[in-house]
């Protein structure tokens, strides 16, 4: 075909715009788009490690998804998103663990002080680490116990990409 005769343009330079147009299409339609579920999952646990305290550090993350989610505008999206945690060592182990971040009780260098503590029981830091485990879970568990944990969360988007609110 004569592309000169048509009017319209050279058969490269057609080719070349075309190619153009397509690549801007789909450059525009990646980064207008949601989320990914691997972009989601990643903020979340990064977020829930670094909220969990001690928690975190006996615990992991398994079998997140993303159960529902919603494109409120062109930079935020919500989700409803699911996982199980999962302990990584029992109960036992984890208070003996967490005993060891657990300062000793020094008395009081003031003697009245001293004197009306006497009679008192000061609990050691495997007691207290044992009380503030019990407080934080609820019950006793072993290696590999799980329990499921839905949240909703929001995520917007910024220059630099997503990121959780």
């Amino acid at each position: 075909m004569n592309w000169k005769k048509c009017g319209v343009m050279e058969k490269g330079t057609l080719l070349k715009s075309a190619s153009l147009l397509i690549l801007i299409i789909f450059l525009f339609a990646g980064c207008s788009g949601k989320p990914s579920q691997s972009t989601i999952e990643e903020l979340y646990v990064k977020e829930v490690k670094k909220h969990s305290g001690f928690i975190g550090q006996i615990t992991d993350i398994k079998n997140f998804s993303v159960t529902n989610g919603l494109m409120k505008d062109n930079a935020t999206y919500i989700a409803d998103v699911s996982c199980d945690i999962v302990f990584k060592m029992n109960y036992d182990d984890a208070v003996k663990l967490m005993a060891k971040d657990i300062p000793a009780f020094v008395p009081p260098s003031d003697p009245m002080m001293r004197a009306a503590m006497a009679g008192l029981h000061q609990p050691t830091p495997l007691e207290k680490a044992e009380r503030e485990l019990r407080m934080i879970v609820g019950r006793q568990f072993k290696a590999g116990d799980k329990f499921s944990r839905h949240d909703k969360v929001t995520l917007l988007k910024k220059d630099k990409g997503w990121s959780l609110e």
